[in-house]
């Protein structure tokens, strides 16, 4: 990465040469006006079209924050992602990802149109987004959409029913039908929970569905810990994975050792509307034969 004040900045040559290009240069002079020395730019990223910018940007009650910008190669059709650079616990509650990406608008694409400019979104957006005030999208923030996407490439999965209510309960076991198969790249679990229960071994709900033909006839019947955490923050470090895999009991299936544990947390299902998100870590330990 190299970064140049904005006013030492020479523009690759495409950047003049194109439409989408003279967009980015006019975004670069609205920006400057307002964020003034504070505007750096990626030389190397500009001359492969991306434009890629670190700025402060000034609030009305005095207050400066930094940010990053990027210009995907599809701009203006699509919008600038626009990034935080404080430290994570300075993050907002609500419209901010785990990396520091800020939603300035409803997340649909009408929302954006290519005659939009940056800095009028942040002028008129950046405050009220890390306040919580102004208009709010009706959609929600999920937490667990934030926590899935930590496993998306491993292909497992786990099946909990949305209507289960749990509220009042802090903590007890599921029980939960597992099974395991062998990948290239490591262990794919596949697993439905078949029954919730409390602290006290009550019964709080239990799985009506059928199974689906991944989870197998075969799949083995075992016990985990479940608890409540609605203070439960997006995964932004290790410290926050750490958090949930709490879990100490591990089974044995297909020749590994697993473990699960699920947090429940409070999640935004539409603006002020709220239910229950659970989140599950797993770890998995090959067992290796000796010779006989």
């Amino acid at each position: 990465m190299n970064m140049k004040p904005y006013t030492d900045f020479q523009p690759p040559a495409a950047f003049a040469g194109t439409l989408a290009g003279r967009r980015r240069l006019a975004e670069l002079d609205k920006l400057h006006s307002v964020a003034g020395k504070s505007l750096l730019i990626d030389e190397e990223a500009a001359a492969a079209g991306i434009l890629e910018i670190e700025f402060s940007w000034p609030l009305y009650d005095g207050r400066t924050i930094g940010l990053k910008a990027i210009y995907p190669d599809t701009f203006p059709r699509l919008r600038p992602h626009v990034f935080l650079t404080c430290d994570p616990s300075e993050y907002p509650e609500r419209h901010c990802g785990p990396e520091g990406a800020l939603c300035l608008l409803g997340r649909d694409t009408r929302y954006w149109q290519a005659n939009m400019s940056l800095a009028d979104i942040l002028d008129e957006n950046l405050a009220h987004v890390l306040n919580g005030t102004g208009a709010e999208d009706p959609q929600g923030e999920p937490i667990e959409y934030w926590w899935n996407s930590l496993g998306q490439t491993s292909g497992s999965f786990i099946l909990v029913d949305s209507g289960w209510k749990l509220s009042g309960y802090d903590k007890g076991t599921v029980d939960v039908l597992v099974t395991i198969s062998r990948k290239k790249n490591g262990r794919t679990i596949r697993a439905a929970i078949s029954a919730v229960h409390a602290g006290d071994g009550s019964l709080l709900a239990k799985r009506v569905a059928p199974l689906p033909a991944a989870i197998s006839s075969t799949a083995i019947r075992a016990s985990f810990p479940w608890r409540r955490d609605d203070q439960l923050s997006l995964p932004t470090g290790s410290a926050e994975v750490a958090k949930v895999a709490y879990g100490k009991t591990y089974v044995t299936c297909d020749g590994a050792d697993i473990r699960l544990s699920f947090t429940v947390s409070k999640t935004e299902l539409q603006h002020n509307e709220h239910g229950d998100a659970w989140v599950c870590a797993m770890a998995v330990q090959e067992r290796i034969s000796g010779p006989s």
